[in-house]
């Protein structure tokens, strides 16, 4: 996590920005100060230099363990003033401290450029003062803020605010202890969504409240408030009823299929509480689980599926990744067996958020079954970042995620009608619930070879031979009189 300062020979300023960089007595552009005690004075040859020696101060910094605590939230005042509190504590343990604390307004992509250089750029600071902490102790510290970036504008996912806490030198270097990092919209710190006098993430670790996507939101109240459904009323968010395997969700529409078909969005014509849509199909679905780390420079990722089937439609690749995509120049590119499927998170990805960024490809019928031949029936899926994407830049281990999906038709429905074969009487082919001569003339109508591909089988082709003859009306003749 970090921030730009700009000064007159950079770009834009500000008056706190500008006050920090005669704090550090920079003299040059660039001048990085990683925790306020490590430096690098100037560019280094070349990107890879540049990267490899930050990320080295970066990583003998996060080595050295702190005593600070810091957690901030924001709630809004007014329009574009907004309240920004934090919990500053000192470990048990620890020893006395007196940390100077500031809150920076920073914006994502400012000021804007193609080469996308510029990231998390100061727009204003305010410096809080000085405060002494004795171990084991915590403080509640308050500060108002009015947003220079519109909350309700184009740039609203660019915005974030840190709050840095370090030694209170008359001048730098000052060692930062503890630094906090918040997006629009801003958390509130210790919600009580479901106002019983107790924050939530006391409710949830005391077990008092459950959380069972790990959003830090009780599920009651993400029921109450709309963000999940709880359509079977089990006090359980259908995502996870889906996910624990409690409810089965075949077609993947994320409704319990036991809802579905008690809603009567589909059809269940045998009542084995399976939809008759899901009856007809088997479904292909691989997911690779989190893949650790993710990013440019060595970090990329891959993940291979084993002799999968062909597929008859298309095949969906859904992403998912918690990364360093929020510059212009922060992108994925992805490909099947070495064939290019494009590049995802253009321009649209965010830096470590806090839900994850997802993108989806959508590869034809025609092109998987070729890579997989290409593959020699497996199918590998590479993920390459750009050069751009630190896999170290969030406070987590950085991930990506694909997920496969694709149905191909099941032995269940040979005429392709999409219900069940049990559900029909397939000799039926006039559909008067008689077999008798009127089926007989429908075979002659259809009489001939099955079009490629076969399966699925054509209407009339009730031997499933592919073809429509003299053994179709030899069954429909075995199978005389009402379907039962």
């Amino acid at each position: 996590m970090g921030y730009q300062i700009h000064t007159s020979g950079s770009g834009p300023t500000s008056t706190w920005g500008t006050a920090r960089a005669n704090y550090f007595d920079v003299g040059g552009i660039p001048d990085t100060w990683v925790d306020g005690a490590e430096q690098q004075s100037g560019a280094l040859p070349d990107d890879d230099a540049n990267y490899n020696n930050l990320r080295a101060l970066m990583n003998a910094r996060l080595a050295v363990a702190t005593e600070v605590t810091l957690e901030l939230g924001g709630v809004e005042v007014s329009g574009q003033q907004f309240e920004f509190t934090a919990e500053l504590s000192v470990d048990q343990a620890g020893t006395e401290k007196t940390l100077r604390v500031h809150l920076v307004e920073a914006r994502a992509n400012y000021p804007s450029s193609t080469d996308g250089r510029y990231n998390n750029g100061v727009l204003q600071g305010i410096n809080m003062g000085e405060y002494t902490i004795n171990p084991g102790e915590m403080i509640e510290i308050d500060q108002t803020m009015t947003l220079i970036t519109d909350t309700g504008g184009a740039n609203a996912d660019d915005i974030r605010v840190f709050m840095l806490v370090h030694d209170p030198e008359p001048i730098g270097p000052a060692e930062v202890h503890q630094a906090a990092m918040i997006q629009w919209p801003f958390p509130e710190l210790n919600p009580d969504c479901n106002e019983n006098g107790i924050p939530d993430d006391e409710d949830i670790l005391s077990g008092y409240s459950q959380d069972c996507n790990l959003n830090g939101v009780p599920d009651e109240c993400d029921i109450a408030d709309g963000p999940s459904e709880d359509c079977n009323e089990n006090g359980i968010p259908d995502e996870c009823d889906i996910d624990t395997g409690f409810s089965l969700d075949c077609n993947y529409n994320g409704v319990p299929d036991d809802c579905d078909i008690d809603a009567g969005t589909v059809e269940d014509c045998n009542a084995n509480d399976i939809p008759d849509d899901c009856d007809v199909l088997d479904t292909h679905n691989f997911n690779s689980g989190p893949l650790i780390p993710f990013g440019g420079l060595g970090n990329e990722q891959s993940y291979t599926i084993v002799q999968p089937a062909e597929a008859e439609g298309d095949v969906t690749l859904s992403f998912a990744a918690y990364t360093d995509l929020d510059k212009t120049t922060e992108y994925v590119d992805v490909d099947l067996n070495g064939w290019n499927l494009g590049s995802i998170w253009v321009n649209d990805g965010h830096d470590c958020p806090a839900i994850p960024d997802t993108a989806e490809i959508i590869v034809t019928a025609e092109n998987w079954n070729i890579a997989l031949s290409v593959g020699g029936g497996d199918a590998v899926i590479n993920m390459n970042p750009s050069t751009g994407v630190w896999a170290n830049q969030c406070p987590e281990d950085s991930y990506v995620i694909v997920d496969v999906l694709y149905f191909t038709t099941s032995d269940n429905d040979a005429n392709g009608n999409g219900i069940p074969d049990e559900c029909e009487c397939p000799h039926d082919l006039t559909g008067d619930s008689t077999v008798n001569i009127d089926d007989i003339f429908a075979v002659l109508g259809l009489w001939g070879p099955c079009a490629d591909p076969c399966p699925p089988y054509c209407e009339g082709d009730i031997t499933q031979d592919c073809h429509v003859n003299i053994d179709d009306i030899f069954a429909i003749l075995g199978a005389w009189g009402d379907c039962e």
